[in-house]
């Protein structure tokens, strides 16, 4: 909650940083959403062995390849040694350095979200070794990152998700953009990509804020 001074107007109000209580705005029935009885349950150690059965590699070439607007099921897949694979559909995988290039190469890659998404965009520079960060002097640790190849054509920015972000890290909320608001700002197009991460700073309060 915000308590404004009479003696202040709104537009003075800058910079930003919160926390969480341990009080939760969940209603009882909402709750209940968060209750996964098969999480983390320990495997029980009364059985005699198991059986690792070997795949059948062209069961996974089979399915077809990855697109927007598929329903995945629950669970949707998994990952194995930092690899995710969907069971509803197949992705391409790009192990060598020049396949990743070749399929960044003239991208416009806009990221937006939480630090989970953050992290993807420092680490770009291990993997694309000749793209930079270029400095936008933006205010804290969730700024505003702008990556560029000036060789490959390739522009890659981090932008953090709007209200609400729980956050101890000082940030300006002159520049705040929910989302919706980004997206609707680009162009679009054959060499734009979004990539979005949303929902950890959500799980404090009602559902009734996202439906807002």
């Amino acid at each position: 909650t915000l308590f404004r001074s009479q003696d202040v107007c709104c537009d003075a109000f800058g910079y930003l940083k919160s926390g969480n209580s341990r009080h939760s705005n969940l209603s009882s029935l909402e709750k209940q959403l968060f209750n996964r009885s098969n999480y983390e349950v320990e495997i029980p150690r009364s059985f005699a062995h198991v059986d690792v059965l070997q795949c059948n590699n062209s069961i996974n070439s089979s399915k077809t390849l990855c697109r927007t607007g598929m329903r995945p099921p629950f669970p949707s897949g998994y990952f194995h040694q930092s690899v995710w694979y969907p069971l509803f559909c197949r992705t391409s995988i790009f192990r060598e350095g020049d396949q990743v290039n070749n399929c960044l190469k003239g991208k416009m890659i806009y990221m937006m979200g939480d630090s989970t998404l953050r992290q993807w965009i420092l680490y770009f520079p291990k993997l694309v070794k000749t793209i930079k960060f270029f400095d936008v002097h933006g205010t804290g640790l969730h700024k505003t990152l702008l990556a560029l190849d000036m060789d490959k054509n390739l522009k890659v920015t981090w932008r953090k998700h709007s209200h609400p972000f729980i956050t101890q890290h000082l940030f300006t909320v002159k520049d705040e953009t929910y989302v919706t608001r980004q997206i609707d700002q680009i162009g679009g197009g054959k060499y734009t990509v979004v990539v979005l991460t949303l929902g950890q700073h959500f799980r404090p309060f009602p559902i009734q804020i996202g439906r807002a």
